[in-house]
């Protein structure tokens, strides 16, 4: 008797020491149709010994729905094991993930949301959560292309903020690390323009690779399917290249008329508080997805203050969802080329010939100069960062006199725009 019962004190003791240390650490509950690796759920044994769940029991709400592991089912120290509902669905999305129960989750998981429970071989319940497609959780997880994945042990599941968009399809059998590169990029976005200059919305595709890619037939779409742009036949895209796609080309180009390397329109707008964006090649298969936010760590600046989001990416791997890797760009953005720090970067430093164009300064005050003004421009000036400090019209005689009284000392960009260039100098306030 008294062997029986330390036996059952080490068996009990082993239990609680299980409860503490397995968790559903990701779950793919609605795929999107053009990446579809069927539901699946991925436990996670954060211990310090492997973990034995023959026996236990994975179910949704319904007591009729469960699937008993199978006897040898373990989880190493630090481990994943997956278990999807259809194993040839996600072998055909996640071939090299090994990891993963030989044995079909029995029910589906429900689309807006359910309980997930799992149970110990002694009937113990050890994880029991609901999760939920609402607006608090995770949008992108929803029929999107990416996953649920959670930000760690010490977080109550139940609770959407425990969980975040993961990569496009997943990382299932892993620990979360940042996303495999994509082939094609969105690397810059504009969502919500200034009030005073609506530049429409844009996204900018950028091709990661060394070789051209044809988006002949491919779709752009945000979180609705209903909205969608289909790429023109013949469209490509060139090595290291990038390509702006506008819902408003004429207010694009009323402020980058020096960009050429554009497409559209497509008829919707980008939500002003976030969404889904998805691109889809010429055979309907999902092959970028992505969620951008309004707040932080998403750059505020972005929200309607002018400026872009810029993606902040020096090679390797990337969550384009995650808003630490993404900045405040310039103001109005630099569509169809590469950021740089230097905001006049890509604008067109061609004076006309019959047009002189000079700039000098006296003491707090900035002079712009004009001979031979034969047509209306738009004046800018901003600082070297990229600040606009002056945005107006050059009167008709051509000269134009700027109070600089609180402008620190260091190097100034002038930008005269008319209706299809833009024209830069450059001038030092001491």
């Amino acid at each position: 008797m008294r062997l029986f019962l330390c036996l059952s004190l080490v068996l009990l003791c082993h239990v609680a020491n299980a409860q503490s240390t397995i968790m559903v650490s990701e779950i793919n509950y609605h795929s999107d149709v053009g990446l579809d690796s069927g539901d699946w759920i991925e436990l996670h044994n954060y211990g310090t010994s492997t973990l034995n769940l023959s026996g236990w029991r994975i179910a949704d709400d319904n007591d009729v729905n469960f699937l008993t592991l199978p006897f040898g089912t373990g989880i190493s120290a630090g481990g994943y094991l997956v278990i999807a509902d259809n194993l040839d669905k996600f072998s055909a999305i996640h071939p090299s993930v090994t990891n993963v129960l030989t044995e079909d989750l029995p029910f589906n998981l429900n689309n807006d949301g359910e309980q997930i429970r799992l149970v110990d071989n002694v009937g113990n319940m050890v994880i029991n959560f609901f999760y939920a497609d609402s607006l608090a959780w995770p949008e992108g997880a929803d029929g999107h292309g990416l996953t649920l994945e959670s930000y760690g042990v010490n977080n109550d599941p139940g609770l959407p903020e425990s969980w975040f968009d993961g990569c496009m399809g997943g990382s299932p059998g892993t620990a979360f690390v940042a996303c495999p590169a994509p082939a094609i990029m969105f690397s810059e976005l504009n969502y919500n323009s200034l009030n005073t200059n609506s530049i429409g919305d844009f996204v900018e595709l950028w091709n990661t690779t060394n070789a051209t890619i044809n988006l002949s037939g491919y779709t752009f779409k945000d979180q609705r399917d209903s909205n969608a742009y289909v790429f023109p036949t013949g469209t490509t895209l060139a090595a290291d290249a990038r390509l702006v796609l506008s819902n408003n080309i004429e207010a694009f180009l009323l402020t980058h008329p020096t960009v050429s390397n554009y497409i559209g329109t497509f008829d919707f707008n980008l939500a002003g508080d976030g969404e889904v964006l998805r691109l889809y090649n010429a055979s309907d298969e999902l092959v970028l997805a992505m969620v951008f936010d309004d707040d932080a760590p998403w750059p505020t600046d972005a929200d309607g203050l002018g400026y872009t989001l810029e993606l902040n990416y020096e090679g390797g791997a990337i969550h384009l969802s995650n808003g630490n890797n993404w900045i405040a760009g310039c103001l109005y953005g630099s569509p169809g080329v590469a950021y740089h720090p230097d905001c006049s970067v890509g604008i067109v430093e061609n004076a006309i010939a019959s047009m002189n164009f000079d700039c000098y300064n006296t003491l707090n005050t900035l002079h712009i100069c004009v001979e031979n003004l034969q047509q209306q421009l738009k004046v800018e000036v901003f600082s070297i960062t990229g600040s606009l400090l002056y945005n107006g019209r050059l009167p008709r005689d051509g000269n134009i006199h700027i109070a600089t009284n609180n402008w620190s000392a260091g190097l100034y960009v002038v930008v005269l725009r008319d209706s299809h260039h833009g024209y830069i100098n450059k001038v030092y306030l001491p």
